[in-house]
């Protein structure tokens, strides 16, 4: 079997599976696997993340790139069971870069982490020297993953990145903000949506094909430095948003508690130079995504 250019963990995932799909596009050399052990294809079974012996067995294949896009990537759920959330989000991390140390010390490995790290910041647009002060166990955990790439890069020369992305969404998401969005809309029956906040909370949202064309960007490309953020560089308001969004889906409003949402900071936009010094531009508006967002999940209805 041909060694593959890139291997990617989580394949089954929001990001992944777009990955996958963009990766055969391409006709590019890589192997995914499914880190829950679902998929019908490659995976790694066990009780967490399948055995070291399996891990190791892959990545002693001499990829190039090893992505990890497995993990817990809910907030709310990190509260309720911040256990699971650490085993998610720090447990592969440590394994795969031991795998890489032992077996394929040539390797470059890409951590999909998250500006959640950030919390509340302090100024706009973030910047990746921004003060890191996480509002929740997830981005606390998120947090550890990247520490654990940076002692495996100081003491085993272990070359890694650890991307901080934003507000991803696009087709196949069924969490986070559009999807509880369209959920409510399916449910209403005054024609109005609550959510918390005032509306005027702000968010960096990158479209999904945007994010894995960073990744690819970083892969292709293997700088070195520690992190880099993934987002569009743009700031949309939380009401501006559930408004475009509510314009698609037809026949709904949102109205707005103002009530604050545990773990969920008030403003945030991205400072993309170092990801754009690499080369990466994005190429979907907000309501070019989430135009493409409501027609796949209208579709998903039959």
């Amino acid at each position: 079997m041909q060694n593959p250019e890139i291997v990617v963990f989580g394949s089954e995932g929001f990001i992944g599976r777009r990955l996958i799909d963009i990766l055969e596009i391409e006709k590019r050399s890589f192997s995914g696997y499914d880190v829950h052990g679902e998929s019908k294809g490659n995976s790694i079974r066990g009780k967490f993340f399948g055995s070291d012996t399996e891990i190791e067995e892959i990545i002693s294949r001499q990829p190039k790139v090893v992505i990890n896009c497995a993990g817990s990537a809910s907030v709310p759920k990190s509260f309720e069971d911040p256990m699971n959330d650490f085993m998610m989000n720090t447990h592969l991390i440590i394994r795969l870069l031991n795998s890489i140390h032992l077996k394929s010390p040539n390797t470059y490995f890409i951590n999909l982490s998250s500006a959640a790290i950030y919390g509340q910041p302090e100024h706009l647009p973030i910047t990746e020297d921004s003060v890191v002060n996480p509002l929740s166990p997830y981005g606390y955990n998120k947090w550890i993953s990247e520490i654990l790439c940076l002692e495996y890069k100081k003491f085993f020369h272990v070359k890694s990145c650890s991307l901080r992305v934003f507000s991803s969404f696009g087709p196949g998401l069924k969490k986070q903000l559009f999807w509880d969005l369209y959920l409510k809309s399916l449910e209403s029956k005054d024609g109005k949506v609550e959510l918390f906040g005032t509306g005027s909370e702000t968010r960096d949202f990158i479209y999904v094909d945007d994010l894995v064309r960073a990744i690819l960007r970083v892969a292709d490309a293997r700088p070195d430095y520690d992190v880099i953020n993934v987002g569009s560089g743009m700031e949309t308001s939380i009401s501006e948003a559930a408004t475009i969004f509510f314009n698609e889906v037809g026949g709904v409003e949102a109205v707005f508690s103002g009530l604050e949402k545990t773990g969920d900071p008030k403003k945030w936009r991205a400072d993309i130079s170092r990801l754009s010094s690499i080369g990466f531009k994005p190429e979907f508006s907000f309501i070019e995504g989430i135009t493409n967002y409501v027609k796949w999940l209208k579709s998903s209805e039959n």
